[in-house]
């Protein structure tokens, strides 16, 4: 199956919204013509149910699934569930110590499951990147708040997570790793000078020290770098007390 095609990979990521006293309801979802009202709150409950209240919910900030799900006007998906505890001072809004859950579902056309099953563990890793910089605190002002807030960030989600996921595999298609041999050549000529110059480098070069090498601004290699990341060609790290500075990337060949 091509990964280019028009559709994106990932079909919809909805957000259902968990509360020990008001039960769940679903919040928002990045295709709203995907539900009509009746089976949202279906959608909600089951995902709900399956996922756990309180001190029964499975893991936090993991991918649990694929599960079956309800049918969706004549569409058949297999859905993953990602639980986000949310940690707020509950007393400023009135209402005591609660238990709020986030769940989000991210869901995927039927047919798409051969081709997606190796890439469990890369869309769980991306996934956390994604949230792990989201505020969520918003969400819970109201209800129509959250409805917009949600849905806003629901489509950055899913535009990032199927743009990744799309790179993913087409850097396995062309070999999985730099080391591989022909996989340079395949590169676009803007990403081969930054991919040769890596791989005198195994154990990682600091960005600074690359952009000195290929007399490149850090600006000017920041698109490259990104680009050999979401084909899965490097790995970038930083330190615990990253302090913002890009040059200070460790950028790891795979």
């Amino acid at each position: 199956m091509n990964p280019s095609r028009a559709n994106p990979l990932i079909y919809d990521i909805t957000l259902v919204f968990s509360h020990h006293d008001l039960g769940p309801f679903y919040c928002s979802s990045s295709r709203e013509d995907l539900f009509d009202m009746v089976s949202r709150e279906m959608f909600a409950s089951r995902i709900i149910l399956t996922a756990g209240i309180g001190e029964n919910l499975l893991p936090s900030k993991k991918l649990h699934g694929p599960l079956d799900t309800i049918e969706v006007k004549s569409v058949r998906l297999q859905t993953y569930i990602y639980p986000v505890p949310i940690q707020l001072n509950a007393t400023q809004q009135g209402i005591g110590a609660i238990t709020r859950v986030l769940l989000f579902c991210i869901q995927f056309l039927e047919e798409y499951r051969a081709l997606l099953s190796p890439y469990e563990e890369f869309i769980q890793k991306a996934f956390e990147h994604i949230t792990e910089y989201i505020e969520f605190e918003p969400l819970f002002s109201s209800v129509d708040i959250c409805q917009t807030e949600a849905a806003a960030i629901l489509r950055q989600i899913r535009d990032e997570l199927d743009k990744r996921l799309s790179w993913k595999i087409k850097g396995d298609e062309m070999g999985g790793s730099l080391y591989d041999l022909g996989v340079v050549k395949q590169l676009p000529n803007a990403l081969q000078t930054v991919a040769i110059a890596l791989l005198e480098f195994p154990q990682g070069v600091y960005l600074n020290k690359l952009s000195e090498i290929l007399e490149l601004s850090i600006e000017q290699l920041w698109e490259p770098i990104r680009k050999l990341e979401l084909l899965g060609f490097v790995t970038i790290q930083t330190e615990s007390d990253f302090s913002g500075d890009k040059g200070q990337m460790l950028i790891i060949p795979n």
